[in-house]
């Protein structure tokens, strides 16, 4: 039986989101997807990475939730501008439609030409790929349960559905999973502050910082590897 198909909505910023057919909930803030990631995963992130780490090279990123790909579009153009180069691994069990991935709009938005972002979607899955000589995406079609990913992390994008949607991803043991690929100092953010949440974090020996979280949250989580 194939799975109910997603349905692109605007968020408050003009940029697309999707609320998901299966899951019955969106993949980013309805106040802004592509704010929320910029302040997310980009400022708090990757800015954040090369002020403690300022001779990183490469950068090794791990996204939990490929999903709309607006994250890796986000870095690739980070990449480019701060001519640094990152490695992106993300996994993705559920790939979103083609349809719906050239429907979005943030080529528009963005000012970029649609096929710099279509190329993040057509490119092969379970391979490293050269996307421009400052990015390398590595997509994994599969359940984090399964990955195999022999690769020290210094960035985590932990992006999954929240944990009223699927709370398994929020809890050991498919978060020891992702903690375990951090190297020491590495860095985790995420757009949810549950309490629960942190305290694994805290548990598996991550100094847990409560930030400001982007428009329509209050805050958000970046946590450090001790």
């Amino acid at each position: 039986m194939p799975k109910p198909s997603n349905e692109i909505i605007r968020s408050q910023d003009g940029s697309h989101t999707l609320m998901s057919g299966q899951f019955d909930t969106t993949y980013h803030s309805t106040h802004g997807a592509i704010q929320e990631s910029n302040h997310v995963f980009i400022e708090a992130g990757l800015d954040y990475l090369v002020d403690i780490k300022p001779d990183i090279e490469p950068i090794h990123i791990f996204e939990m939730g490929f999903g709309t790909g607006l994250n890796a579009l986000l870095s690739l153009l980070w990449a480019e501008q701060h001519q640094r180069t990152i490695i992106y691994h993300s996994i993705e069990a559920y790939p979103i439609e083609k349809a719906t991935w050239q429907a979005v709009n943030y080529p528009e938005l963005l000012h970029i030409e649609p096929q710099r972002f279509h190329q993040l979607h057509e490119v092969s899955w379970n391979e490293r790929c050269g996307i421009t000589s400052n990015f390398h995406l590595h997509k994994i079609s599969s359940p984090i349960e399964e990955l195999d990913l022999n690769q020290d992390i210094d960035l985590v994008f932990y992006d999954a559905f929240g944990p009223g949607t699927q709370e398994e991803l929020w809890r050991p043991p498919v978060l020891n999973i992702t903690t375990d690929l951090i190297v020491k100092d590495g860095v985790l953010v995420t757009y949810c502050a549950q309490g629960a949440f942190r305290r694994h974090l805290i548990a598996l020996g991550f100094d847990v910082a409560r930030l400001d979280g982007p428009p329509g949250k209050r805050q958000m989580i970046r946590a450090v590897k001790g």
